[in-house]
């Protein structure tokens, strides 16, 4: 599971770096839609509804479809920026704080995945033992 999860990260790295376009942060025009993950100059492009507000891109629809329980568990990261009013946008060492939401979200997706997969393990080492404990009974009956 993680060696998927990790293939997984490796092909949104590319993806990204494929729909992304060069950022340098400047002020807003009326109703510009603003880049939420942005990493050392490369902001992902994101679809402009027309109100000022952006729609996430495919990419990022998809990833947050399969890293849902990483997404929902990351959420408390943001309690601390939106108590503060800093917007999604902004940036610390040339990461925005959604770039670090997206960085946080690719942990806790290993410790998800890492998970899953512990407890299929387990899930079936007990089928498995049950199994050859329905064996031995048969045998003696």
């Amino acid at each position: 599971m993680t060696v998927a999860n990790s293939f997984f990260w490796v092909v949104f790295v590319v993806l990204f770096l494929l729909q992304s376009y060069p950022y340098k942060p400047h002020k807003l025009s009326f109703e510009e839609a603003t880049p939420s993950y942005i990493f050392f100059g490369r902001a992902l492009r994101e679809i402009a509804s027309g109100t000022g507000e952006s729609l996430p891109p495919p990419l990022m629809k998809v990833t947050s479809a399969i890293q849902r329980p990483s997404f929902v568990a990351a959420k408390p990261y943001y309690w601390y920026f939106n108590s503060h009013e800093i917007t999604v946008d902004h940036l610390y060492w040339h990461v925005s704080v959604g770039g670090y939401y997206l960085i946080v979200v690719c942990i806790l997706s290993f410790m998800q995945w890492y998970l899953l997969g512990f407890l299929l393990d387990h899930h079936r080492g007990r089928a498995t033992k049950l199994d050859k404990l329905i064996n031995r009974f048969s045998t003696l009956v």
